[in-house]
């Protein structure tokens, strides 16, 4: 009797556990699975306090900058906000099943600067940049035109430096106006956010604000001579080309027209080609959900992948070129890759017969506790995971 009672409970756990609870429709459910990592400052150190929002979940960094959420499988955009600090805003992809690891670091935001809204008014930020806002050019977000004065915050972003470039929102992927998908290489970038009372403000319609966007302290060679201007799309996680800007020798900057709040960028399109790699633990096995962050050595581009189920991944970089791969999940390992000249298809795929193989990143594999309300994603055929489920056939007991 005492035989038939655990078996049967037994049944009742692994059924609870099983990756089909449809009532027999074979539709697999969908699981909740973990998006954990550390959110740091610019200067490296460890950012409490930060709120991370992907979906309708939500969590804020401990004292060490780390966070977990619960999420289903898909690509939320990821939003992590802190006073005094410009947003970091990127797309990611959620495995079915597997941890996936998030890691970002704060830009700090410019100083507020009055103008009154009234006049108009000119403020100017670091290594150039500069925005002109004409009288009665700004509105709250109903559409109210705005009087008196108003708080500027002009924070230039130069992506030539790793730790801005890390803090920058998405990851250099745009639509271009041909509305086709491309990566992009930057030229500098800007953020433009006017508040009153602490509302963010906007641009009235049919008015404009003059832009400089100051050029990356590590360009390398002349910049051209007009660059396409791209606007941030935080709904979509990717930059929208809008414009063009004019280089202006004496300031070094890209000078133009915005019509809208919002970061912006001066990019042209990269040829692009792939590398691909897989990401493993120190027994040789797939780390499934590891981050992945190409980051160009000889050119200023980005690319960033999540590690697939096997533990592969295939990042888009510039057509013949020196690129630093990092591999991320509980720890960290970068390499150099240099890229080959064979076009890829996007998105990025790692059969794709483009990519440079630049083998096995070895990195150490994250730990999620979520302790009481963790959803397990449990298979009764694979005694590893089942063994998560013993808890609940325990409790069943």
């Amino acid at each position: 009797m005492k035989h038939w009672i655990l078996s049967g409970l037994l049944a009742a756990g692994a059924l609870a556990c099983s990756d089909d609870d449809s009532g027999g429709s074979g539709r697999a459910p969908q699981q909740t699975t973990a998006l954990f990592g550390q959110i740091k400052a610019a200067d490296g150190s460890p950012l409490a306090g930060a709120r991370v929002a992907a979906g309708t979940a939500t969590a804020t960094t401990g004292a060490d900058g780390r966070f977990k959420l619960q999420l289903p499988a898909g690509e939320p955009v990821v939003r992590v906000t802190a006073p005094s600090h410009l947003p970091l805003i990127r797309k990611t992809r959620i495995l079915d099943g597997a941890a996936t690891a998030f890691d970002g670091q704060l830009l700090a935001e410019a100083p507020a600067v009055p103008v009154d809204a009234s006049a108009g008014g000119a403020v100017d930020g670091e290594r150039g940049a500069r925005v002109v806002i004409p009288a009665g050019a700004l509105t709250a977000a109903d559409g109210t035109p705005v009087t008196g004065s108003v708080s500027v915050h002009l924070t230039p972003i130069d992506p030539s430096v790793p730790a801005q470039l890390e803090g920058a929102p998405g990851d250099l992927s745009g639509v271009n106006l041909l509305e086709v998908s491309t990566k992009l290489e930057s030229f500098g970038m800007v953020d433009v956010t006017i508040r009153q009372g602490g509302d963010e403000l906007q641009v009235a319609p049919g008015a404009h604000l003059q832009v400089q966007i100051p050029v990356p302290m590590g360009l390398a060679s002349d910049p051209p001579a007009t660059m396409p201007l791209w606007s941030f799309d935080e709904a979509a996680g990717q930059w929208v080309e809008e414009g063009t800007l004019t280089f202006d020798a004496d300031s070094g900057t890209y000078a133009g027209q915005i019509h809208h709040m919002s970061f912006w960028n001066a990019d042209q399109a990269l040829q692009t080609t792939c590398i691909k790699g897989k990401a493993v633990d120190g027994n040789g096995a797939p780390v499934a959900g590891a981050a992945i962050h190409a980051r160009g050595a000889d050119y200023i581009g980005a690319d960033r992948a999540v590690a697939n189920a096997d533990g592969l991944f295939a990042v888009l970089v510039r057509i013949d070129s020196d690129v630093d791969v990092l591999a991320s999940h509980g720890g960290g390992v970068q390499r150099r890759v240099r890229s080959g000249s064979a076009p890829a298809r996007a998105p990025a795929d790692p059969s794709d017969p483009a990519c440079t193989d630049g083998g096995e990143w070895v990195v150490e594999r994250g730990v999620v506790d979520f302790g009481d309300g963790r959803v397990v994603d449990c298979n009764v055929n694979d005694l590893n995971r089942f063994s998560a489920c013993l808890p609940l056939v325990v409790e069943l007991v």
